[in-house]
């Protein structure tokens, strides 16, 4: 018995069309039908059964407990070993099997549809995951914060000040507001920075953590260039007009006269008025020249 998937290539044949999954007394009468016709006319005679039910193909509502194609083949096959007269050559005859092209199509789109979920729930899985991994993260440094603004470790045990000159350790370390004791990681360094800022002798502030229990402050002072007579005091200002220090004692530093910035406004931390910084600049520069 020969098999085949199409028609292509095979003329004058008498075919007989059904599905044939039992090969029982009617299905012989058809088979013979198309047997007798061919063997009366010349042709090869041929069994066209279909892969799936025919109501599969029609209505796309496929029936249950039906025989597979395997199995027709099988019971077709068996046939020729049994005495019956319907003179059908299962040697010499064909058997041709029909797809079902509704069933592929739904097969490829249940294919589509099962592919296209997959892809959703794998970008689901990409994103529990990722979200795993950032609660992961997050506690991780939850956990490294609590760790290291409760230990003892990072208790601030010294306070270092470097380049101070005019201002003492003590005096900057109290304008700082740290404390030892107190955890390296409490203080904010710009606030820090802030409050030693307001002494008008210091111009600029760095603060360094060196863990675990170290803090280093690095200061850049202010130095008083000029002495300004002020209601029997003197303000002692820098090169660019701030007014450091209000005294009574005299320092051996060159005195200027005249100046317009009202008494009021001469006060520690504040700048004289643009005018005096006018004739500051004139002053710098005949002293440059005189150098």
């Amino acid at each position: 018995m020969q098999i085949l998937t199409e028609l292509n290539k095979n003329p004058n044949l008498s075919l007989a069309l059904g599905y044939f999954d039992g090969v029982h007394l009617g299905h012989r009468a058809v088979i013979k039908s198309a047997v007798d016709f061919a063997h009366k006319n010349g042709n090869k005679s041929a069994v066209i059964t279909f892969s799936d039910h025919p109501c599969c193909y029609f209505w796309g509502v496929c029936p249950k407990y039906i025989l597979t194609r395997k199995e027709r083949e099988k019971r077709i096959e068996e046939r020729k070993k049994q005495d019956f007269d319907d003179k059908f050559d299962f040697d010499t005859e064909t058997v041709i099997g029909m797809t079902n092209k509704n069933k592929i199509k739904k097969e490829e789109q249940r294919k589509k549809e099962f592919l296209k979920k997959q892809r959703k729930r794998n970008k689901l899985i990409k994103r529990i995951k990722l979200l795993l991994k950032i609660l992961v993260l997050v506690g991780i440094i939850a956990g490294a914060v609590v760790f290291a603004t409760c230990s003892p470790i990072f208790n601030i045990a010294d306070i270092e000040v470097l380049n101070n000159n005019r201002l003492s350790s003590e005096t900057i370390i109290s304008l700082s507001g740290i404390s030892k004791e107190q955890n390296i990681f409490s203080f904010i360094s710009a606030r820090v920075s802030d409050n030693i800022k307001q002494n008008a002798y210091i111009e600029d502030v760095k603060i360094k953590r060196i863990i675990p229990n170290k803090v280093q402050i690095e200061v850049q002072e202010r130095e008083p260039k000029f002495s300004i007579p002020v209601l029997g005091e003197f303000a002692y200002i820098n090169t660019q007009g701030y007014i450091l220090e209000i005294t009574q004692n005299e320092l051996n530093l060159p005195v200027i006269y005249g100046i317009n910035t009202p008494e009021d406004q001469i006060q520690v931390g504040s700048r004289v008025n643009e005018e005096d910084l006018g004739s500051l600049e004139t002053i710098l520069r005949i002293m440059s020249v005189m150098n």
